[in-house]
């Protein structure tokens, strides 16, 4: 599956199990965009200073998954995400990041590179465009799952009559089936302050994704899910793609506009 492109005109064949990418290009634009609102007029300007004119947050999000289809940029593909053994939620780096090539691991090292002054510019912004899509990545459960299905992509399910498997139901699924618009869904998202964004801590963040996906009832027993699978999961994927926007917006502030 290529990248989460526009919502709604994504087109997958019907059960395809090629890796998806996380919460769709739409999705990520979501995240950008709610985090750059919740930014100071200083950290915008910081933010700026990395990226090209016209660019922001949302059209930078889903940079990282463009990316993959060049083969420069091959290094980066398992930065998307990290696997835990099966009821087992507690990071550890040896076993579930070995050489740094997971998402936690890439959250801290493009935080860190993003705000390094003696790196160069060009550097310094693919840093910015990795962190802002890896924070997303973060925070969608099957990022943080299993390896054996390959983060839900084998898990074969059947959505209105169609073919798919898992990771699209959350990628895609999960807010195609509302009917909303980008602005619909901007509102809809917006509708109450974001959550705090606590501390800078990845590796909960990870932790806290993993326990979702081992929950009862996230892998759905009737491969034909019903209705009542997306209204009870929806205001969960909802409230992740929140805390993902605080918590980026938080990293950005901190970066480029700290207190006194």
């Amino acid at each position: 599956m290529r990248h989460w492109i526009a919502l709604l005109l994504l087109i997958v064949l019907a059960g395809a199990t090629s890796p998806a990418r996380a919460w769709s290009m739409f999705g990520h634009e979501l995240v950008g965009e709610l985090a750059e609102r919740q930014l100071s007029a200083k950290a915008r300007v910081g933010v700026q200073a990395l990226l090209e004119e016209g660019e922001s947050l949302a059209s930078t999000a889903g940079w990282a998954d463009r990316m993959r289809d060049d083969k420069a940029y091959a290094w980066a593909t398992p930065l998307h995400f990290v696997n835990f053994p099966r009821g087992r939620c507690e990071y550890v780096a040896r076993r579930d990041c070995p050489g740094g090539d997971c998402v936690v691991a890439a959250v801290e090292r493009f935080r860190a590179e993003m705000l390094d002054a003696s790196l160069p510019r060009q550097r310094r912004a693919e840093a910015l465009k990795f962190l802002v899509h890896f924070v997303a990545d973060i925070h969608q459960p099957l990022h943080c799952g299993y390896g054996h299905d390959r983060g839900g992509n084998t898990y074969q399910v059947n959505v209105d009559g169609e073919g798919s498997n898992l990771h699209r139901v959350w990628d895609h699924f999960m807010l195609a089936r509302t009917g909303r618009d980008r602005a619909g869904h901007l509102a809809a998202l917006s509708a109450e302050p974001l959550p705090e964004a606590g501390p800078f801590q990845p590796v909960t963040w990870a932790e806290d994704s993993c326990r979702i996906v081992q929950a009862d009832g996230f892998y759905p027993q009737r491969r034909r899910l019903s209705d009542a699978y997306f209204e009870r999961f929806r205001p969960l994927a909802e409230a992740r793609l929140r805390l993902a926007a605080s918590r980026l917006a938080s990293i950005l502030e901190a970066g480029f506009a700290p207190s006194p």
